[in-house]
């Protein structure tokens, strides 16, 4: 399973773009094979900070997800709604 965790540090101003721009893409990630979870999450100590928790069967889901037409749409356009965006890939340790 390859984990990835990407954190949003979303503009006060643009939080209703933000929303109205991955909305989409979590709906078309979660028919995917290979997706396991997809899941947004805002920060109890800031409430700018999100984090998306992904969840795929394995890199080859990655892949694919990385090429649908829904992640290609909407995933260039959230840094113009952040100030910052990270990013993490996890596999589960031994």
């Amino acid at each position: 399973m390859i984990v990835l965790n990407v954190t949003f540090m979303v503009k006060p101003e643009s939080k209703e773009e933000f929303f109205a721009t991955l909305n989409p893409l979590i709906e078309g990630t979660r028919t995917e094979d290979g997706n396991l979870l997809y899941e947004l999450h805002v920060s109890l100590e800031d409430e700018f900070k999100f984090v998306l928790v992904e969840h795929f069967a394995d890199q080859e889901a990655v892949d694919i997800h990385n090429e649908s037409e829904h992640f290609k749409k909407y995933a260039p356009k959230l840094g113009d709604f952040c100030s910052e965006i990270t990013a993490q890939k996890l596999v589960l340790a031994d």
